[in-house]
């Protein structure tokens, strides 16, 4: 019998066996590598995200008690804001809630009805407290499309105010389009905008 042919495929088979051990190793010490790599990108973005808290941590505080001072001028010494800096499905998020009488309400979950005039109060002191702490500062000048259209009158009077004192306290101006007429007392200059056939006419208030 002639076995030459067996030997001949029996000494490929063994070489493929060998390509295959090597071939193996080599994915296993890649796979190996990768795992590393990987471990130390999630430890990387662990050590990211809690930087990211800290930094937010920082501003926390002033940002807390510039809009907190907001909120108390138009609706009373009962409310206040909170900051909440956390993690949450691996990105650092922020949480805004303003509280009253000790009560916490996530501001996402309000709506126009049962806080509209909170969310314009909050919204509008963010606005500025972020303008104010910025490193680069644009010019003095904010420009805001009805940012109290949810107060009644009394809180827009209120709201009035706090706007004049920090228009004044920070060589701020403002520069404010709305609808009620008792914001418009808070303005050094007001001005009418009337629309007649799709044609805009302006006219300053003497």
């Amino acid at each position: 019998m002639n076995l030459n042919k067996y030997t001949d495929w029996l000494s490929k088979q063994k070489a493929r066996l060998e390509l295959l051990k090597e071939k193996k190793d080599r994915l296993t010490n890649s796979l190996a590598v990768s795992e590393q790599i990987l471990k130390d990108l999630r430890e990387a973005d662990e050590v990211m995200n809690a930087v990211s808290v800290l930094a937010q941590e920082d501003s926390k505080q002033v940002v807390e008690e510039l809009v907190t001072l907001a909120l108390q001028s138009v609706y009373g010494p009962e409310y206040g804001f909170e900051v909440e800096n956390k993690i949450n499905r691996g990105q650092p998020e922020t949480f805004l809630y303003y509280t009253k009488s000790g009560e916490r309400y996530w501001l996402k979950n309000l709506d126009d009805y049962s806080g509209g005039g909170v969310i314009d109060i909050c919204s509008f002191a963010l606005r500025v407290v972020c303008w104010a702490i910025s490193d680069e500062k644009s010019d003095n000048i904010l420009v805001l499309d009805e940012p109290m259209k949810n107060l009644d009158n009394d809180r827009c009077t209120l709201a009035g105010e706090m706007i004049k004192e920090l228009a004044e306290s920070l060589d701020l101006q403002f520069i404010i389009i709305t609808r009620l007429y008792p914001l418009k007392d808070a303005g050094n200059k007001i001005f009418f905008v009337k629309q007649v056939d799709e044609i805009s006419t302006v006219a300053e208030n003497k």
